[in-house]
């Protein structure tokens, strides 16, 4: 998954340079003209005002509207992500971030080829062949969603930007931060409940057991012939899944799906594919635990990241996939922390994504030392020295949750008595921005920018 190494549909990506450094590649004109988005702030002392965007300037007219879908102007800029509006025959979708908007589309398209599916002869001789009543009445539901929508699925505002504030909140490590967290909760159930811990991790396993162990191989192998996460948050899609492979189940037909490769956001990375459609979904928990202990989280650490409601098995197992391939690097644990503690399901894909970008860093650019924790972003220092900071942003605007964000990264740098500092934004940064963090002392790379795309597929 990933914008590091994944095939989502088609992106394009810009790139950007700080004033005065020059990158040692050419970067295509293309690219540099997309930093124009964002406008200036009136007065060189004050912040940007994140601004709200064209659809046409952002994406691939295949993107912008299809049989089943349209993404409506405008787009709104939160000075990290992209908040975009999908009208479709099932609802409205409104979705955070590139990555995320990749899934929602790809599932829209996926949800109309199965409502086609159930008006289908072949659907029908299946349905004689064996279903029982009940299903009967479910396999007419299928049909209905394309005349009946849902409720909506709505962005959750404890998004990515929320990440931001609360590292300008902070005065400790995200680390510390977590465990400051753990720690008042655990005062408030001593006076509360009084739930005992191992009752309490009971609780969570069971959660966690009922809301993915009951994914059957079937609509596993449904889901990879839509080239969809069987474990994604959108329970229309996953209700629709269902009852086709119940009906598979008793009249066995068989379908061939065009055009979906496979799951948006980590489709070239094959492993994870391969693991979340044909492995268990009790065997994958055990595999990510162990890889989880190999990289030195506690145990608690990794309750809280299978508890989190966010993170599905699918982003669970790109994160340790992730972690696995930087064996040897110290620090892994920070970023399985950071998981952990996320709100939303999009700062669940943000984490996940740069857990990713700092797994290709490491294997394609520079080899990372260690990780450190805190922040929003993947942050990290590299054999040579230097830190750098990794984030799967859309379009950065110079605001104070970015300046705070950079500064304090830069103190922690220091710390490490580590030597220049980078920063790669797998999106588009205005100007303004690239010059406030230039005088900060920040490289922000433009070449780097462009690898990070160009690994993504976009």
């Amino acid at each position: 998954m990933t914008r590091a190494a994944r095939s989502t549909p088609a992106k394009t990506y810009g790139a950007c340079s700080a004033a005065g450094v020059p990158p040692r590649r050419h970067i295509p004109a293309r690219l540099l003209a997309l930093l124009a988005f964002a406008p200036l702030a009136a007065g060189a002392a004050g912040y940007e005002t994140p601004p709200q965007l064209a659809v046409k300037d952002l994406l691939p007219a295949e993107q912008v509207k299809s049989a089943s879908h349209e993404v409506l102007d405008p787009v709104d800029n939160d000075g990290f992500m992209n908040t975009f509006h999908v009208a479709s025959p099932f609802g409205r979708f409104d979705v955070e971030g590139r990555a995320l908007l990749g899934v929602r589309l790809r599932e829209i398209g996926a949800m109309a080829q199965l409502s086609e599916l159930s008006k289908s002869e072949v659907f029908a001789d299946a349905v004689k062949a064996g279903v029982r009543n009940a299903t009967v009445g479910q396999v007419e539901t299928l049909e209905a969603f394309a005349e009946r929508p849902v409720e909506t699925l709505q962005g959750v505002p404890a998004g990515v930007s929320r990440m931001f504030k609360r590292t300008k909140a902070q005065a400790k490590e995200a680390y510390g931060e977590v465990q400051r967290q753990r720690e008042e909760q655990g005062d408030a159930e001593e006076g509360g409940s009084g739930e005992d811990p191992a009752d309490k991790a009971a609780d969570a396993t069971k959660n966690y057991a009922v809301k993915y162990f009951g994914v059957s191989s079937a609509e596993r192998r449904w889901a990879q012939k839509l080239g969809v996460d069987p474990y994604t948050s959108n329970e229309q899609l996953r209700a629709m899944i269902s009852v086709v492979a119940r009906v598979d189940a008793a009249g066995r037909f068989g379908v061939r799906f065009l055009g979906i490769p496979g799951i948006p956001g980590i489709g070239t990375v094959r492993k994870v594919n391969d693991l979340v459609w044909e492995t268990d979904p009790y065997e994958l928990k055990l595999r990510n635990q162990k890889l989880l202990a190999a990289c030195g989280a506690d145990e608690e650490t990794a309750r809280r990241f299978f508890e989190n409601h966010w993170l599905s098995p699918t982003l669970q197992t790109a994160i340790t996939n992730a972690l696995e391939s930087m064996s040897g690097v110290e620090g892994r644990a920070a970023l399985v922390a950071q998981a952990a503690a996320v709100e939303s399901e999009t700062a669940a894909w943000f984490v996940t994504e740069n857990a990713l970008l700092a797994a290709w860093y490491h294997a394609q650019r520079t080899p990372i030392a260690r990780l450190l924790p805190g922040g929003a972003a993947a942050a990290a220092v590299t054999a040579d020295g230097r830190a750098v900071i990794l984030a799967a942003t859309d379009h950065v605007v110079w605001t104070g949750d970015l300046e705070a964000a950079a500064t304090r990264f830069k103190q922690q740098a220091a710390a490490q008595e580590a030597r220049g500092l980078e920063v790669g934004f797998a999106g588009t940064v205005s100007p303004r921005a690239v010059t406030e963090l230039g005088a900060l002392g920040y490289t922000v790379s433009g070449e780097l920018a462009a690898e990070i795309r160009a690994a993504a597929g976009g």
